[in-house]
């Protein structure tokens, strides 16, 4: 999916306190305002001619325009301008993340688990879904030379997985499938290491060719989602 700014701003939510009773309160599509990515360059294929960001704020207008009186939401688009000279920067807003020098939220969610979270912009992998793909290439593999272990961030405790062996997974769809193995192709590797440890593991994996060299050294940190919370107020104003 593209990575798309599709903010829905209320112009006006203004109600008398006064009143001896609230009654529910709707805005007219033109009380809304639509924002969206000026900065957005992509044109995906299959969508309309245009980018991306924009084609679907037009589409939520088109969508919220009033057939009777033709009232529709405005839309507005955003760009990214830093520094003394005003120079437009075209990737701020085209992270998956828009950075913000306040620390009030983090995005909603904190973590709760033991040791230390993910650092800033880190990739949190699931520990209930850890799988390494192993393409050859060039390479001619010792497929008996590989080794997994799977180790606790806390207890130190480390244990040899045996995982499930595929072949290299094939998207269908939305979903991904695992087909068997086949000579000469690259494999996958997955297997659950929430049901080895709780909290924070590391998994190691190796592998080594027929001559004996190692072409595999990984050693790769996941966390466990028990240890991530939804948060109204971020990390660093939990009590």
């Amino acid at each position: 999916m593209c990575r798309v700014l599709f903010l829905i701003l209320l112009l006006s939510l203004s109600r008398t306190f006064a009143q001896a009773s609230l009654t529910p309160f709707g805005a007219t599509p033109d009380q809304v305002l639509v924002l969206y990515n000026a900065d957005w360059q992509k044109d995906v294929d299959g969508s309309e001619p245009g980018q991306d960001s924009k084609e679907v704020a037009e589409y939520y207008v088109r969508m919220h325009t009033d057939p009777v009186t033709g009232k529709k939401p405005y839309l507005l688009g955003l760009g990214c301008v830093h520094g003394k000279k005003h120079l437009t920067h075209k990737k701020h807003l085209n992270h998956w993340v828009i950075r913000e020098k306040s620390q009030d939220n983090k995005d909603g969610i904190v973590f709760v688990g033991k040791g230390k979270g993910p650092r800033a912009g880190e990739w949190a992998r699931d520990s209930r879904h850890v799988e390494i793909v192993l393409d050859p290439g060039e390479e001619v593999i010792d497929w008996d030379s590989v080794e997994m272990w799977c180790q606790s961030d806390q207890s130190k405790e480390k244990k040899l997985v045996t995982p499930i062996v595929t072949g290299i997974p094939q998207k269908k769809g939305r979903e991904f499938v695992y087909p068997d193995i086949e000579e000469g192709k690259g494999r996958c590797y997955r297997f659950d290491a929430h049901q080895l440890f709780k909290g924070t593991v590391w998994v190691t994996f190796k592998a080594k060719n027929t001559s004996g060299k190692l072409i595999r050294d990984l050693k790769l940190k996941y966390y466990d989602r028990d240890d991530f919370e939804f948060s109204t107020v971020g990390r660093y104003k939990r009590k």
